[in-house]
């Protein structure tokens, strides 16, 4: 595959991500080493999107940044990701409690269901969560 076609595939076809890819390969060079480059400064100004989101929400930050953190890795059904956040706290998660949480993942944007499975359609936003928020939670 070229570099373009990775790019596209990598940003997942994001206009603003390849727009941003464009920029620094005019920097940088039309390599994979930018895609790279790409993500990484990518990703922080799509932590600092969910970092404002979370200083809204300090009480359920953790159960926040855990499903985040649960989709990015893969953790895509609802099951899945309610035992998850249940062995992290160590307890029972009522199921109005998970919808709320999900709920306004989803209307801010950070997290779309599709075909009964949740997702983080921004391939940057999942990069930055599954590499930051691992240190995080450790």
């Amino acid at each position: 595959m070229d570099v373009i076609g990775e790019a596209v595939n990598r940003l997942n076809g994001v206009i603003g991500w390849l727009t941003y890819f464009g920029i620094l390969s005019s920097e940088h060079g039309l390599t994979r080493e930018t895609i790279d480059l790409t993500l990484e400064e990518g990703s922080k100004l799509a932590l600092e999107e969910v970092d404002n989101f979370l200083k809204l929400r300090e009480q359920a930050r953790k159960r926040y940044v855990n499903i985040l953190h649960s989709i990015a890795l893969g953790y895509n059904s609802w099951s899945e990701i309610k035992k998850r956040l249940e062995i992290e706290e160590s307890g029972e998660i009522s199921s109005s409690i998970m919808l709320n949480l999900i709920r306004n993942l989803i209307d801010t944007g950070f997290i779309v269901k599709a075909n009964r499975k949740y997702l983080i359609p921004d391939p940057v936003s999942e990069y930055a969560i599954r590499k930051y928020y691992s240190k995080i939670l450790k």
